[in-house]
């Protein structure tokens, strides 16, 4: 499988949810033995702080603070294991691409201060419910 940042396991999972916990001002050491105060206060932060704060807690190009998890479960095995040993449904899929699928990861390599215009595009484009006309996205990300 070529995609390792498409998974990730439950050790992994568990250290991002823990960073994500503290970078939100709620206390992480309640985990253990009052895991309920600990979703009390992540359930009153606000969810454009929790779409800002993920991101703090992975590293590396391709990375990503929420994916499937090898847990036993969704994910029974590694995925690799899994392929090696025949263990998956055999069944038709449809894939595709989108034009400029992508573009906006561009920004990361011709800014600067790339996470800036992320908050910016998250405040104009998703919590104002509007669109960003194609050339105006081109021009934020390529000038």
């Amino acid at each position: 499988m070529n995609a390792p940042w498409s998974y990730m396991s439950g050790e992994r999972a568990q250290q991002i949810g823990r960073v994500l916990v503290e970078d939100c001002g709620c206390n992480v050491s309640l985990l253990e033995t009052r895991p309920h105060q600990v979703m009390d206060c992540m359930r009153a932060v606000d969810a454009k702080t929790i779409s800002l704060q993920q991101w703090n807690s992975y590293s590396g190009i391709l990375g990503f603070p929420s994916t499937p998890t090898v847990d036993g479960i969704f994910l029974p095995k590694h995925p690799m294991d899994m392929l090696a040993e025949g263990d998956y449904e055999d069944m038709e899929i449809l894939l595709g691409s989108n034009h400029d699928e992508g573009e906006d990861l561009c920004s990361s390599f011709n800014k600067d201060n790339c996470f800036c215009s992320f908050i910016d595009f998250i405040d104009y484009a998703i919590l104002s419910n509007t669109s960003v006309a194609r050339d105006k996205r081109r021009k934020s990300i390529f000038n």
